[in-house]
């Protein structure tokens, strides 16, 4: 016979199991309680960064990882997987992330045009102030990524990314009148290539995958390098609560008036979280079900930790190291797949971002009034 787990030994598993869960949630909750407390004493400038330093800490520390752990993390999967295995994984990681990303922004289009967030007359309230800049072109964008993808020194990639930025000139012949041109440049912002630097680490990883024993010290390096920043990355995840509740503590002060803010935002707040909803909830636990014939919310679940984590960080980069860890341990997955998935999806796969520049762009057409074709709206 089956005998019945009593309450309190599931409550004690689900506690050993979801443990840096609960004391991120305690951390979140603290947080919010100490910031909202504190508002009421109006700190200074000073008192607040000291409050914020232990999340600027944290925040540092996973950044610091997510180089050295995307490039051993990459180099292995690749280097384990077949040159077969590891094409159609590409084919298929790409087109759910593209596909994804499209009904992503096509959700924003709908919720923003429909409830229609922006009008003239919040522009006023909200202090915003008109801008003349150039406009970057579609074209320009899709051949960023082109050039970045094959960044021509790997150690530079590690630290800037280029773009193209436009300049005005005024262009003069003889016998007309001058007029402004753009000039396009090749200009460097500072900031990781992760694009330049995934296309390499797959291809290295590939490379030494079909070299065999001549490499095989070089593929053990990587995989002991790899170990060795999960190591650290365990270390980082004791961190978390109090670098969580920092962060909140210090965004909470450090933001003017609370209900005023939300109050003239309410509605493009509400078409955000609407669109989200609608793509986490229905889209991508349709999508996980369909493929994986699994409950999508006892994944997600086990993923609670991390999106808390990215939810307070306002960032899914730094927190890779830990998707990494709860995916593996929590969710069982092959490292295989993880190391070549993960890291492809926080460079490549924005689906939030898709949607947010979606609803945004059209939020400021709204303010201003304008009117936009079919053609724009596809562009968006």
């Amino acid at each position: 016979d089956l005998k019945k787990v009593p309450l309190g030994t599931k409550l004690r598993n689900f506690a050993r199991k979801q443990f840096f869960l609960l004391l991120t949630l305690g951390g979140v909750v603290a947080g919010v309680v100490l910031g909202l407390g504190l508002r009421q004493a109006n700190p200074s400038e000073e008192t607040i960064v000291l409050l914020g330093m232990p999340g600027d800490v944290f925040m540092r520390c996973l950044r610091m990882l997510v180089l050295p752990m995307m490039i051993a993390s990459i180099v292995t999967g690749s280097a384990n997987l077949s040159g077969k295995a590891k094409g159609k994984m590409a084919l298929l990681t790409f087109s759910i992330f593209i596909s994804t990303s499209f009904v992503s922004a096509l959700i924003g289009l709908c919720f923003v045009t429909t409830i229609h967030p922006g009008s003239p007359e919040l522009k006023s309230g909200l202090d915003i102030q008109d801008e003349v800049r150039a406009n970057p072109q579609l074209m320009d964008t899709f051949l960023d990524l082109i050039r970045n993808a094959f960044p021509e020194n790997l150690v530079e990639a590690c630290v800037e990314q280029g773009y193209t930025s436009y300049e005005k000139k005024t262009l003069s012949i003889s016998g007309e009148p001058p007029k402004e041109v753009m000039k396009r440049n090749w200009s460097r912002r500072t900031g990781t290539n992760s694009l330049g630097l995934i296309v390499f680490c797959i291809v290295f990883g590939g490379a030494l995958g079909t070299l065999g024993k001549p490499v095989e010290v070089l593929k053990q390096f990587f995989a002991g390098l790899d170990v060795a920043v999960m190591k650290i990355v365990f270390l980082v995840m004791w961190m978390t609560p109090v670098g969580v509740m920092s962060l909140l503590c210090e965004r909470i002060l450090s933001v003017g008036s609370i209900g005023t803010l939300f109050q003239q935002m309410a509605l493009l707040v509400v078409t955000m979280l609407s669109g989200l909803a609608i793509e986490l909830f229905v889209v991508e636990c349709l999508l996980y079900f369909v493929v994986t014939r699994k409950n999508p919310f006892r994944f997600l679940g086990e993923l609670a930790y991390v999106g808390l984590c990215a939810f307070v960080t306002a960032a899914s980069a730094p927190v890779m190291p830990l998707t990494f860890k709860c995916l593996e341990e929590n969710c069982g997955l092959d490292k295989r797949v993880t190391r070549f998935v993960v890291p492809v999806g926080v460079t490549v796969n924005m689906n939030g971002t898709a949607l947010f520049i979606t609803v945004c762009s059209i939020f400021i057409a709204q303010l201003n009034d304008i009117a936009l074709s079919s053609g724009e709206y596809f562009a968006i």
